[in-house]
């Protein structure tokens, strides 16, 4: 069980955006500030530090897809699938 959340959702804002916003189906794609290459480094400390995997396979993000104003350097994006066992998952 996560005792303590790992970013703020401030501080998830100036990374990341969810596309949609709020998510309609157990599928939504999450888009990373950054190129892949960055984002892949970013996520391997992460790995070595705390060992949670958050993402697999990045993509770059086609500049037609990008979420806003397209002003918000989205470089890299994934898809992120909800299975119905992490509705056991507990918010803290």
């Amino acid at each position: 069980v996560v005792t303590k959340r790992i970013v703020s959702e401030t501080a998830f804002n100036e990374v990341a955006a969810f596309d949609p916003s709020e998510p309609e189906t157990n599928m939504i794609h999450v888009y990373l500030k950054g190129t892949v290459e960055q984002c892949e480094a970013a996520r391997d400390l992460v790995m070595e530090q705390i060992g949670i995997k958050v993402f697999s396979r990045l993509r770059e993000v086609p500049t037609s897809s990008i979420p806003g104003d397209g002003d918000d350097n989205y470089g890299a994006y994934f898809e992120w699938t909800i299975g119905q066992a992490n509705g056991i998952i507990e918010d803290d």
